[in-house]
């Protein structure tokens, strides 16, 4: 299915005057998925995707390599055979986050001193 045209208007502020940048989009419903994986098995999680979808067989633990300043992550364990460790190489305030149930998830953004965590459903921030 394809959406009609669209487009975005972003604001930008230069000094006090104000101008506008616009960008026209085709957009399918198959764009939306072009930036997700699906992961088992521990081992790296990838930066160049916006989502990552983990099921668990065991205990697993993922890494996740520094981003890039204002890109966005989000991880969700989508099967649960076992807790599932990320330990990011810069998470802000915390060393790891860990997900024990489905569903569980985390929504990243990445800053100039590593990965903040903006919101954290059922999952454990790990000191």
């Amino acid at each position: 299915c394809r959406s009609n045209n669209m487009t975005i208007t972003k604001r930008e502020t230069k000094g006090s005057a104000l101008t506008y940048a616009e960008l026209d989009a085709n957009f399918t419903h198959a764009d939306l998925y072009k930036s997700v994986e699906n992961v088992s098995g521990g081992g790296a999680l990838s930066i160049s995707t916006g989502v990552s979808f983990i099921s668990t067989t065991g205990t697993e633990a993922y890494s996740l390599a520094n981003g890039v300043e204002g890109q966005v992550k989000v991880i969700i364990m989508k099967a649960d055979g076992g807790d599932a460790t990320i330990t990011p190489d810069n998470l802000v305030g915390y060393t790891s986050v860990t997900f024990n149930a489905t569903n569980d998830n985390v929504h990243l953004l990445y800053g100039s001193t590593g990965w903040n965590i903006i919101a954290l459903q059922n999952a454990t921030r790990n000191a």
